[in-house]
């Protein structure tokens, strides 16, 4: 498996959806994850039966605007090449995730010289979005040549959700054959042992601090809502380049004394337990290849509120008034409201739970991890 990055180092949905399926693989196959190497790590490491190369030195993946660096990827992607052909002799699979697309090609050389299938997987769709996140034309055309490129060369994809699935036939023209939709799950062992009192008015909020996340809506949102509960309060668990930022806007609305930001925790466990204390989950991002955060909060019973953006796959599973709220994006009104709403109307929350459970319990992470072992299957006989 080829993965940029590995959990528990970094905790992103790819990573972690890597690490669930791995070593649930590796209690019956060899199963060898070449990754980049974060400063303080291992460069070789063998965790939960699973073989850890870490391959390529890097210190920091973001610009300070934001966006990713070009090079780490670049350099991974030659590390790639150097170290497999040199150590190993064959693979009878080689499963490479999509971003940041340039090691995909490394991954078709490698299956090329093996003559081993190749599976990438899909996250998200980013299509025309380039051209907005590298504000430049020229950037974004580079990028959907490496996005469209990727989606073309393995023999088999899998999409995380059914909005990604559909985005890469609609967008890129990838025959709906070729796509298997294996979506991300949720440990139930974990957020079934963990037992926490619920904070009545305590908002929750769980993500990389980035602008498409949009928690700077919510902490508006959190303006009016602290009038009507002034006992409300918000957690932000997650870090990234616009905190400094998020952090003034919390000063600039009042909100110093009501928010606390816990930065990224060392343990999912502890982030289990924001969740099964919490009283509602906010999720303002306007782009999810699937929203992981989203279900592990229905799982932990608790209810979401997410944004209607046409680039949301939770939108997949949390549907309004039925599993959740769904609030127009770019309001913090709307979503002051429907924190409100869930606050004071006991009666909503239950029935949003009790249908959000009956979904949420589809997604085991042992069942994805046998219906990815079908996939490699299926890709070995084509």
């Amino acid at each position: 498996m080829l993965c940029e990055l590995f959990h528990p180092y970094v905790k992103g949905g790819s990573e972690k959806r890597y690490w669930e399926i791995s070593r649930r693989l590796a209690e019956e196959d060899d199963v060898h994850i070449f990754t980049m190497r974060p400063p303080g790590t291992d460069q070789e490491e063998t965790v939960d039966n699973i073989s850890i190369h870490r391959i390529f030195n890097f210190t920091e993946l973001y610009t300070d605007s934001g966006r990713r660096k070009v090079w780490p990827a670049v350099g991974y992607s030659l590390s790639l090449m150097k170290e497999i052909f040199g150590r190993f002799d064959r693979f009878d699979i080689v499963d490479c995730s999509s971003f940041p697309y340039i090691p995909s090609f490394s991954a078709k050389l490698l299956s090329s010289k093996w003559s081993s299938p190749l599976v990438v997987t899909f996250h998200e769709v980013w299509g025309s979005y380039w051209n907005q996140y590298l504000n430049s034309s020229i950037g974004g055309r580079i990028g959907i040549f490496f996005e469209e490129a990727t989606a073309h060369i393995p023999n088999k994809i899998v999409a995380v959700s059914r909005w990604t699935a559909s985005a890469l036939s609609k967008t890129y023209g990838v025959p709906k054959a070729k796509i298997d939709v294996i979506p991300n799950g949720v440990d139930l062992r974990l957020f079934d042992s963990v037992i926490m009192n619920r904070d009545p008015f305590k908002v929750l909020f769980v993500g990389r601090l980035i602008s498409h996340k949009h928690l700077d809506w919510l902490i508006a949102a959190m303006s009016t809502v602290k009038k009507r509960f002034p006992n409300s309060s918000l957690h932000v668990v997650g870090d990234g380049p616009i905190r400094p930022e998020l952090e003034e806007l919390v000063s600039k609305y009042s909100l110093s004394k009501n928010t606390t930001f816990y930065g990224a925790l060392s343990s999912y466990r502890s982030v289990a337990e924001h969740m099964k204390s919490a009283s509602v989950l906010v999720s303002p991002s306007t782009r999810e290849g699937f929203n992981m955060v989203a279900l592990e909060a229905i799982v932990a019973g608790t209810p979401v509120v997410i944004v209607d953006a046409p680039n949301n796959a939770a939108l997949d599973f949390v549907k309004h008034r039925r599993t959740g709220l769904v609030v127009e994006t770019g309001n913090p009104q709307a979503i002051a409201d429907a924190i409100i709403e869930l606050f004071e109307d006991e009666k909503l929350r239950r029935r949003l739970v009790e249908n959000a459970l009956q979904t949420a319990y589809r997604y085991s992470w042992d069942e994805i991890a046998q219906a990815m072992r079908r996939v490699y299957q299926k890709a070995a006989i084509l």
